[in-house]
C-alpha cells in the first residue's frame, strides 16, 4: 500500500482527525488551524516505511511533524501511543508517546526551522528510525527504538507552553503540511543509463534486466546494514532471508549466514548517484571505493570510473 496526497483536489479524504487542532484542506495544503493539539491520520498500519512530507511550522506556541507507527488514537488533544518527529523553534525532536506522556528520544538543531517550509523524511526500518529534513543524504537524526513496531501514520501538532513563542498570526493556521507520500521500505532500482532495466537475481546470480518476470524478482527490502546499522542491506523480497551480496567482485545473491565475512559483503552504503546526486549509488562496506555497477547484464562491485559512473548509479522505485 502507497499513499500520496498533495491536496490540491481541496479534500481530505481517507484522513481521519482527533483532538482540536480543526484540521482543514486549503489553498492546496492540509492546516491545523488551531494552536490546540491533535491528530491527522491515514488508516494504514505499515512497520518499516518510508514517510515524507513537506511542512510549514508558522510562529507561536506549537510544535507539528508527522506521527508514525500510531495506535490507541484518543479524543484528547495529546493522546496516542506511538512516533513523532516535530519541527518547533528550536529545531528538531524525535520522541515517543504512550497515552500523555512524551518522551524526546533525540533532537538536533534546525537552522530557519519556524516561518520556512521543510521537507521531513522518515525511514523507520525495524528499530532503526531515520530522520531527515531537506538533506536527503544525511539525516539529522539516527538512533534506535523497539517501542512500537508498526501502526498508523499521520500529521501531528502539540501545544508549547505560552512562554515558547509568541501566539500563531491571526488567520493564519500554525501549521501547514503538503506533498505526503507513505510507502513500504521496498524498492526496486533501474540502472540509470539503461531505463527499464533493474537489479534482480535470477539462479542466484546477480542480474540486470528489463522486463523481469516475476516482478518480485526486482524488489528489495533496504534494511539496516547486517555489519554496520548505519549502512543498509538488501533483502529479496520473495527470497526472505537472502541478500545481494558481493564475492570477489561478483555480485550474487544468498542465504544469510551468521559469520562476519558474509555480513560485510552483503553490506552496502548508500551514497548519492556517482552520476546524479538526486539518485543513489551503493558502496560496498567490505571493499571501500568499490561500487555497485553493472556491465551489460551482469552487476559487479568495481572501482569505478569517471567514464562509467553511469553504471553504478540507479533510480529507486
Amino acid at each position: 500500500m502507497k499513499v500520496k496526497d498533495n491536496f490540491d483536489d481541496g479534500n481530505a479524504v481517507g484522513w481521519r482527525t482527533y483532538g482540536g487542532a480543526g484540521w482543514t484542506p486549503e489553498r492546496g495544503a492540509y492546516s491545523a488551524l488551531s494552536s490546540s493539539g491533535g491528530l491527522s491520520l491515514q488508516d494504514t498500519n505499515f512497520s518499516d516505511l518510508i514517510y515524507e512530507a513537506d511542512v510549514t511550522l508558522r510562529p507561536g506556541r506549537s510544535a507539528s511533524g508527522l506521527a508514525f507507527r500510531v495506535s490507541r488514537p484518543g479524543t484528547g488533544t495529546e493522546h496516542f501511543h506511538g512516533y513523532y518527529a516535530d519541527l518547533a523553534a528550536k529545531g528538531l525532536v524525535l520522541g515517543k508517546a504512550t497515552g500523555d506522556e512524551r518522551t524526546p528520544l533525540a533532537t538536533a538543531r534546525l537552522a530557519g526551522a519556524v516561518g520556512k517550509t521543510h521537507r521531513v523524511r522518515i525511514e523507520a526500518v525495524r528499530p532503526s528510525l531515520k530522520v531527515y529534513v531537506d538533506d536527503m543524504a544525511e539525516p539529522k537524526i539516527s538512533t534506535t527504538d523497539s517501542a512500537f513496531a508498526s501502526g498508523a501514520n499521520g500529521l501531528h501538532t502539540t501545544p508549547l507552553p505560552p512562554k515558547a513563542g509568541a501566539a500563531a498570526a491571526p488567520g493564519r493556521p500554525p501549521a501547514r503540511f503538503d506533498n505526503v507520500s507513505i510507502r513500504s521500505n521496498v524498492f526496486s532500482f533501474e540502472a540509470s543509463d539503461a531505463p527499464n532495466q533493474f537489479i534482480r537475481h535470477a539462479w542466484s546470480r546477480g542480474r540486470v534486466d528489463p522486463d523481469v518476470t516475476p516482478h518480485a524478482d526486482m524488489q528489495w527490502k533496504v534494511v539496516p546494514g547486517l555489519a554496520d546499522p548505519s549502512a543498509a542491506s538488501l533483502e529479496s523480497v520473495n527470497s526472505p532471508g537472502t541478500f545481494l551480496r558481493q564475492r570477489d567482485g561478483e555480485v550474487w545473491i544468498d542465504t544469510r549466514t551468521d559469520d562476519a565475512d558474509f555480513r560485510e559483503d552483503a553490506t552496502w552504503r548508500r551514497v548519492p548517484g556517482l552520476s546524479d546526486r538526486t539518485l543513489a549509488s551503493f558502496e560496498s562496506y567490505s571493499t571501500p571505493g568499490s561500487y555497485l555497477r553493472h556491465r551489460g547484464a551482469l552487476p559487479y562491485s568495481e572501482r569505478v570510473s569517471a567514464a562509467d559512473r553511469p553504471d553504478a548509479t540507479f533510480r529507486p522505485w
